[in-house]
């Protein structure tokens, strides 16, 4: 069962699960944003979300990893900029074109249930704009 928006991050009637999308109902359509369709490949499934300044390709794959993977992947994210959210059940780090807070950045972010989610900002989305839209799409 993929995871789910914590409710407690989701203001009523911010949030809209498209009908038939199933287990691919995780990109939820958001309200603050402008959503394109949900496109689905094997094994992954995609959404654009868009709001001024910011286009983001939110693309979410089940990526399972045995402990030591998982523990590998949590080392090589220290490398990089860590995102900032509960690391006990996720680990996340930025890919940004520089160190102003303007400057564009995607988020990758692998769980321990095996969920890998990659939010592309594309040339124009920054941390701050990313995190937010990961907030609204709070896993667990």
């Amino acid at each position: 069962m993929p995871p789910a928006p914590l409710a407690a991050e989701l203001a009523a009637g911010t949030v809209d699960r498209d009908a038939g999308d199933g287990d691919e109902g995780l990109l939820w359509r958001v309200d603050s944003y402008a959503t394109g369709p949900l496109v689905v490949g094997e094994g992954w499934s995609r959404r654009r979300y868009v709001r001024e300044g910011a286009t983001i390709d939110v693309t979410v794959a089940r990526q399972q990893m045995t402990d030591a993977e998982y523990a590998e992947w949590r080392r090589q994210a220290s490398n990089y900029p860590t995102a900032p959210f509960d690391a006990s059940f996720a680990s996340g780090f930025f890919t940004c074109a520089g160190e102003a807070a303007s400057a564009p950045c995607d988020l990758h972010v692998q769980t321990s249930g095996g969920w890998h989610l990659e939010l592309a900002g594309g040339a124009h989305a920054t941390r701050q704009d990313l995190e937010r839209l990961f907030r609204v799409l709070h896993w667990k």
